[in-house]
């Protein structure tokens, strides 16, 4: 039964408004009850025949005046006296009633106190045991917030307990009884926050308290509040960017290209007018053909479709002169060792890219043939190895599986185990989407290559993504992989039909299963066939 609403009135949102309703309402059913005490008639009589009693009371009323008008003619004496205090009751009665739908209480309460006048008694008591109740409870909250010592306004939106809202101070009891062992990982949260706000971040947490966001998106918005304040704090202290505009910029941006482009035209020229400045060793330039050196036999030689000399003979007698008019070659170890003679040849700088890849046994008579030697290369990648050639297919399956893959060292661990500090090339720029090297950067350069921003960073069409399949590798196959890859396969032709599809497979086997099954695929799609 709802003791404290009423259809008149909205229901108390506070403990101060309830107990201000309810000690009024206490003060009204008193009064009602000190009326009954004057009824005449037995106390267990219904009051729901009220409009009868009223009209009755009225007809009485009538008959009293005029008895009273005509009584001293009449001389009625004690039965006039006797019949007026018989309606002193019948008069309590209806005050009572009155008094009962004078109170702003629901309309089944009051029907309920007209049936039977103890129900006002019951009432009575009833509104003592929760004023008792309501008491307690706010001697408890006051214990409660003396320990605690919380903060009202963060807890239930409120200046104090007295005035908190109570449907929210149960939603909030209820959460912490039943998430008790969250009480320290919020005290930890709290001690974040509290040092957080020390270090300046008090605007940024206020603002995501506001508007009720996630924290999780703190270290992100701080990140921007920090660089948004610090441009705009080299904005104010420098009036040159002040009055730099977008347009300003691209025409500057454009303009930069054209410079650079003819810039590096610029520097062709001049190192090809350097380059013609060498001398070039004239060599002996009569006799046989086989007696001709240097740019004679050069010049012998470049106008023939198909020359009849050999790479290693034409290094070895003219070599000197090739140099001359072309200084940079790019040659690898082995052909280094097929086409140049020992101590014949040697260059200024020999710069060795990939050096990952190269073991110190065939790095070394390029390295001989050197002044000076650049490794460049990547430790984090692999060395070199001989695990691709067992998955070619030429290694039989019993014998692939049992294999290992042996690592051998090369000739840039060999030359960082010598040369120290080695320098590292961070900028990163191949890559049209971060999440493309995100997992190198993070796992193998503790994030210290700088990725330029992609264009594309939301779209739904670029970056990496997994996609997690339940197969089972064996005998150098993983059929269910290989149809998920078929799968997507078939996706991608469907909505990028002009695009490239590049697929690549762990060995020879596996590509082989992904042709089958794009086989099948095309035999029964005519987009795939297409």
């Amino acid at each position: 039964m709802n003791l404290v609403s009423s259809t008149s009135e909205p229901n108390a949102k506070t403990l101060d408004q309830l107990s201000e309703q309810l000690a009024a309402r206490i003060v009204a059913h008193e009064n009602a009850l000190a009326s009954i005490s004057k009824l005449g008639f037995a106390d267990s009589r219904p009051l729901s025949d009220l409009t009868d009693l009223f009209e009755l009371l009225k007809q009485i009323e009538a008959q009293k005046r005029f008895l009273q008008v005509v009584g001293a003619d009449l001389d009625l004496g004690t039965d006039a006296a006797r019949i007026a205090d018989q309606l002193e009751p019948l008069e309590a009665t209806l005050k009572y009633a009155q008094l009962i739908l004078g109170v702003p209480l629901p309309q089944q309460m009051q029907q309920w106190l007209l049936e039977a006048v103890g129900n006002l008694d019951l009432l009575q008591k009833l509104g003592h045991v929760l004023s008792g109740e309501i008491s307690h409870f706010l001697q408890q909250l006051q214990r409660f917030d003396a320990v605690a010592d919380l903060d009202w306004r963060a807890w239930a939106n409120s200046v104090d307990a007295s005035l908190a809202q109570l449907d929210v101070l149960k939603d909030r009891f209820v959460r912490a009884l039943e998430n008790k062992g969250a009480l320290q990982d919020y005290i930890n949260f709290l001690m974040a926050e509290d040092a957080a706000s020390n270090l300046g971040l008090s605007p940024v947490l206020s603002a995501f308290k506001e508007s009720n966001q996630d924290y999780r998106k703190v270290p992100a918005a701080a990140e921007f509040v920090f660089y948004r304040s610090a441009a705009e704090e080299i904005l104010r202290a420098n009036p040159k960017l002040r009055k730099h505009s977008g347009a300003s910029h691209d025409q500057l941006r454009t303009r930069y290209q054209e410079l650079d482009k003819e810039f590096i035209a610029l520097r062709r020229r001049l190192l090809a007018e350097k380059l013609a400045g060498y001398s070039v060793p004239e060599g002996i330039h009569q006799g046989r053909a086989s007696d001709l050196t240097e740019l004679a036999l050069v010049q012998r030689i470049a106008g023939q479709t198909r020359p009849r000399i050999a790479l290693r003979d034409l290094f070895r007698r003219a070599g000197r002169a090739v140099k001359a008019l072309k200084p940079c070659w790019m040659m690898s170890p082995m052909s280094v060792a097929q086409f140049l003679e020992p101590g014949y040849l040697h260059f200024d700088l020999v710069l060795m890219d990939e050096a990952s890849q190269i073991r110190p046994e065939e790095a070394l008579g390029a390295i001989a043939r050197g002044v000076q030697v650049v490794v460049v290369g990547d430790q984090m990648q692999l060395p070199p190895t001989s695990f691709f050639q067992k998955l070619s297919g030429e290694t039989d399956a019993d014998e692939e599986d049992d294999a290992e893959d042996v690592q051998q060292v090369s000739v840039l661990e060999a030359a960082a185990a010598r040369f120290y500090p080695p320098r590292m090339l961070k900028w990163h720029y191949r890559s049209e989407h971060g999440s493309l090297i995100s997992f190198s950067n993070h796992e193998f350069y503790g994030d210290g290559l700088t990725v330029f921003p992609s264009p594309h960073h939301e779209h739904a069409e670029y970056g990496v993504k997994l996609v997690q399949v339940d197969g089972v590798y064996g005998s150098g196959i993983n059929e269910a992989e290989a149809r998920s890859v078929v799968q997507e396969a078939a996706k991608f032709m469907r909505d990028h039909m002009n695009h490239s599809l590049g697929i690549v497979a762990v060995n020879s086997k596996q590509a082989e299963l992904i042709r089958e099954l794009i086989d099948e695929l095309c035999a029964s799609d005519p987009v795939a066939e297409a």
